[in-house]
């Protein structure tokens, strides 16, 4: 098997109306976004940024936010998760009964602006011991900001297609080497969560 085989995409992961709804809330919490930070030493801030690496904003949505619209988005969004990542362990476990994660952690909502990106990089270290990955694409209303993986000797890149209202599932480990590319036009939003 390839590198690729390992790389779930699930189509129409929510009714358009809850998309709709999940992007109004997204636009209405715009001042509330802030930088995405990265998982290695802290960023050249200190506080885990670096804008060379990763130019993306973060609105992390919790059960314990105050604001109730939050606390909604992230029981939402931690049931579609789970749902995905429990379906993804059942069709790549030889055992039906078999789960490959404990807990999700952390559910942040993505901003791409324009010359947004990530580079080159694996969910898994020391400090954030994942096991599997979720992106979950919003909207498809700009340019750029693809999704590519490639394998560990980097011989191999492969695209994700784009395209609202879907969720890509992946193991986190060193072997899935993914990357957003820089946004070109409009403003990319994204819902990434971890299964641990």
């Amino acid at each position: 098997m390839e590198i690729k085989d390992y790389v779930t995409v699930y189509e129409n992961a929510l009714p358009i109306d809850a998309v709709v709804a999940l992007i109004k809330y997204v636009n209405k919490e715009d001042e509330k976004f802030t930088p995405a930070r990265i998982n290695n030493d802290g960023g050249k801030d200190g506080k885990g940024v670096d804008f060379d690496v990763r130019r993306t904003w973060n609105l992390s949505v919790s059960p314990e936010s105050s604001s109730l619209t939050n606390v909604h988005w992230h029981n939402v969004l931690f049931f579609l998760f789970d749902k995905c990542f429990r379906e993804y362990s059942k069709f790549h476990s030889n055992n039906s009964n078999e789960k490959f994660f404990d807990e999700i952690r952390d559910i942040g909502i993505l901003k791409y602006n324009e010359g947004g990106f990530f580079k080159w990089h694996v969910d898994h270290c020391l400090n954030f011991p994942r096991t599997l990955s979720a992106i979950y694409l919003l909207n498809d209303d700009y340019e750029g900001g693809e999704l590519l993986f490639r394998s560990p000797n980097g011989s191999d890149e492969f695209q994700i297609p784009m395209g609202p209202n879907k969720i890509i599932v992946w193991p986190s480990n060193f072997l899935f080497q993914h990357t957003v590319l820089p946004v070109k036009k409009g403003i990319r939003y994204s819902v990434v969560s971890w299964a641990l």
